[in-house]
C-alpha cells in the first residue's frame, strides 16, 4: 500500500499529580481527544491502533502495549484533502512519586503545614547561569505578592490538616475494612502538595531509582521528558506538540527549557550513539557550555566534557505546548529556581505556540503572568504563554480533573480547540460562539464571578471540615480511651476457644 498525502504528528502527554498507571493517563486523554476529532465538520474518517509489545507478563490482566521510543497509540484521521497519523506518547512518571498510604497522607499534611513558610533561596538544579533566569513577573515580585502567595499554600495546608481528623480517617477505615478506593477528589487534595514536595526535594527518603541515585528525585522525571522529546524529534513528524497537564506542566517546561549543554545528561549511552552526529554532538557557538564538574544529573562517562543536545535541532518541528492546570506561577513566586528560562537557546520556531488553560475553581491551575506575555522583560523568540480561561467544572478542585472533558452536546471544548490546532497546523483559537460561555477573558467581569464563587466554596469547605471535626474527634479520643473493653473481650475469647477445641 503506497501512503499518498500523508501526514504525521506527534503529541507528547504529560500527566501531573496522582498515581497513574503505565498508559492510563494517556488512554484517559486520547478518548476525549478522539470525540473531538469526530465531532469535527466535514466527512471523515477514524481509526485507532494500539502498538502492542512483543512480550506480556505472565498471567497478564490486560494486553501489553508497547513502551519503547516508538508511539503507543496512532489515529488515523481521512477526509478529502488526505490523511493525517496522529501519534500518541506518554511521559510516566506517577512510580517516581511514594505510593498513596495512610503514612504518606500523615507525612502529607506535616509537610504541608510548613510548606507555606519554605525558603525561595533555592538553590538552582538547571545549570548555567549565562543561558537561564528566572521567571519575573511584570510588576516585580513585591514582599506583598510572595506573602500572599505563602498564605494561600498556609490556607491550602490548614484546609487539608482538618480534612485529616475528618476525610482522610474515613477514606483510611473504608479502605481498610470495606476494601474501597479514596475519590479522585481526596487523592488530588493529597497528591498534589505531596508531589509538589517531591519535585522540591533535595532526596528522596530511600534513596531513589539507581539512575538518580542520591539525586533530587525530579531528575528522574525530567529524564524520562527529555528523553521522549528526543525519540519525538528523531522521528519522521512533520510537527510535535506536548500536552501537559497539572504538575506535569513543570515537567514538560522544564525539559523544554533545558540547556544544551546538561540536556545530554539525561541521555542514556545507547542514545547518544544513536543520535550522535544529529541531535546530539561538539557544542557549537550558539549553545551553552558550562562546568561539568557541577551538574545536577551529574556528567556521564560516556560524554566528552563539549558534548551537547543540539537543541535547535530537537525544536525544530516543535510547534506547541499546552499546560492546563498549571502550578508553574506558584513555582515562580516562591520556588523560582525550579523553573528558570532558558534565554540564550531559545531555538523555538516562529509558529510555536504555549498555550495555557484555567479554571479559577482549580486551586491548582492559574494564569501564567512570570512567563512572559505582553510587557515581560523577556526576548520575543523566548516560548510565552497565552492564557486562557475556561470553565472546566463548576465544583471547586473536581475542575482539576476536568479540563479535557467532552460534553456531547457543546462544540467548544478545550478539546475540540485542541485537536483543531493541532490538526490544522494553524494558530490556537477557542473559537466560541456567543451562546457557550465556557471561555472567558483572564482578568475579565466573568472570571471575577467565577473567582467569587470560588472563594465562596473554600469557605464552606473549610466551615464543613471544622465541624465535622469537633464531632469526629471528641468520639475518636473516647473509643480509644474505651479500648480496654476490647482487650479484655478478646482475652476471654481466646480462652473459650481454647477450652472448647479438642485436645
Amino acid at each position: 500500500m503506497v501512503e499518498k498525502n500523508v501526514e504525521k504528528i506527534g503529541v507528547i502527554f504529560v500527566h501531573g499529580i496522582g498515581e497513574q498507571r503505565r498508559f492510563e493517563h494517556l488512554e484517559a486523554q486520547v478518548r476525549p481527544l478522539i470525540d473531538a476529532i469526530q465531532r469535527r465538520s466535514g466527512d471523515l474518517d477514524v481509526t485507532i491502533e494500539i502498538v502492542g509489545a512483543s512480550a506480556s507478563v505472565l498471567h497478564a490482566d490486560q494486553d501489553t502495549w508497547a513502551a519503547g521510543a516508538a508511539a503507543p497509540v496512532r489515529a488515523i484521521v481521512r477526509d478529502r484533502t488526505g490523511e493525517t497519523h496522529l501519534h500518541f506518547h506518554e511521559v510516566w512518571w506517577a512510580d517516581v512519586n511514594e505510593p498513596y498510604t495512610f503514612a504518606k497522607e500523615w507525612r502529607f499534611w506535616a509537610w504541608g503545614l510548613a510548606v507555606w513558610n519554605l525558603p525561595n533561596k533555592l538553590k538552582s538544579t538547571l545549570r548555567g547561569a549565562s543561558a537561564m533566569v528566572r521567571p519575573r513577573f511584570r510588576h516585580g515580585l513585591t514582599k506583598r505578592d510572595e506573602f500572599f502567595a505563602r498564605m494561600k499554600l498556609f490556607f491550602a495546608s490548614n484546609v487539608f490538616l482538618m480534612g485529616a481528623s475528618t476525610v482522610g480517617l474515613a477514606v483510611y477505615l473504608a479502605r481498610r475494612l470495606l476494601g474501597y478506593s479514596a475519590p479522585n477528589v481526596v487523592r488530588v487534595f493529597v497528591n498534589y502538595l505531596s508531589a509538589v514536595k517531591l519535585y522540591s526535594q533535595v532526596e528522596r527518603s530511600d534513596g531513589g531509582f539507581l539512575d538518580a541515585y542520591r539525586a533530587p528525585p525530579r531528575v528522574s522525571i525530567r529524564r524520562r521528558m527529555i528523553r521522549t522529546m528526543l525519540d519525538v524529534a528523531a522521528a519522521p513528524y512533520d510537527r510535535w506538540y506536548v500536552f501537559a497537564h497539572s504538575l506535569g506542566s513543570v515537567v514538560a517546561f522544564n525539559g523544554l527549557m533545558e540547556n544544551a549543554h546538561c540536556l545530554a545528561n539525561y541521555l542514556d549511552e545507547e542514545r547518544c550513539k544513536q543520535f550522535y552526529g544529529t541531535l546530539v554532538g561538539k557544542a557549537q557557538s550558539q549553545h551553552f557550555l558550562g562546568d561539568t564538574g557541577d551538574m545536577v544529573p551529574a556528567r556521564p562517562l560516556w560524554l566528552a566534557d563539549d558534548d551537547v543536545v543540539y537543541r535547535e535541532k530537537v525544536l525544530e518541528k516543535f510547534r506547541g505546548l499546552l499546560t492546563y492546570g498549571s502550578p508553574l506561577d506558584k513555582f515562580a513566586t516562591i520556588w523560582p529556581a525550579r523553573v528558570p528560562i532558558n534565554v540564550r537557546e531559545a531555538f523555538f520556531h516562529p509558529d510555536a505556540e504555549w498555550i495555557n488553560v484555567y479554571d479559577p475553581t482549580d486551586p491548582v491551575g492559574a494564569s501564567l503572568e512570570a512567563f512572559g506575555g505582553p510587557g515581560a522583560p523577556f526576548p520575543e523568540s523566548i516560548l510565552q504563554p497565552k492564557n486562557y480561561g475556561y470553565r472546566a467544572h463548576w465544583l471547586l478542585l473536581y475542575s482539576h480533573l476536568r479540563y479535557l472533558h467532552v460534553h456531547k452536546s457543546r462544540k467548544c471544548e478545550l478539546s475540540d480547540a485542541a485537536m483543531e490546532w493541532v490538526l490544522s497546523g494553524q494558530k490556537f483559537s477557542p473559537a466560541a460562539s456567543p451562546h457557550e460561555d465556557r471561555w472567558f477573558t483572564p482578568a475579565s467581569r466573568v472570571e471575577t464571578q467565577h473567582t467569587l464563587w470560588a472563594r465562596t466554596m473554600w469557605i464552606v469547605v473549610y466551615v464543613g471540615l471544622t465541624l465535622a471535626a469537633a464531632l469526629v474527634l471528641p468520639t475518636i479520643i473516647t473509643l480509644i480511651a474505651d479500648m480496654s473493653w476490647l482487650s479484655s473481650l478478646s482475652m476471654r475469647v481466646l480462652a473459650l476457644v481454647v477450652v472448647v477445641s479438642p485436645s
